[in-house]
């Protein structure tokens, strides 16, 4: 009965286990699918202003080019930002260490300063 009570418990645990994983890699899949669409999403909008800037350089207008440079720039500016955002995401921040002055007065101190004898010869 003890055995019975056993086995019951580790394959309960087991299909806990599996339900957990399955579930892990649906939000994977979720994800990795959101990521694809939104990167389609990123690719159509600065396509869009891309194909405005190649309409405007044909026309030869340079106010119409300048605008849709401008337009490119913001798109880009927000795409990169946005990319670079979820890039970070679950990545702590890197630590950036205060210059310590101790440090490099001790640096200085852990060189050995030598004389030496030398001698100049003139040609």
């Amino acid at each position: 009965k003890i055995e019975s009570e056993f086995a019951q418990r580790k394959k309960l645990k087991e299909e806990k286990l599996k339900d957990k994983g399955k579930k892990q890699e649906e939000k994977k899949k979720k994800a990795e699918i959101k990521k694809n669409k939104e990167s389609e999403d990123d690719k159509k909008d600065l396509n869009e202003s891309l194909d405005k800037l190649k309409a405007a350089n044909t026309s030869g207008n340079t106010d119409d080019i300048k605008t849709e440079i401008e337009s490119l720039n913001s798109v880009w500016s927000t795409k990169s930002a946005a990319m670079y955002a979820n890039s970070r995401e679950g990545q702590e921040p890197p630590m950036q260490e205060a210059p310590n002055p101790e440090s490099s007065s001790e640096k200085k101190d852990e060189r050995k300063i030598e004389d030496a004898d030398f001698e100049v010869v003139e040609d």
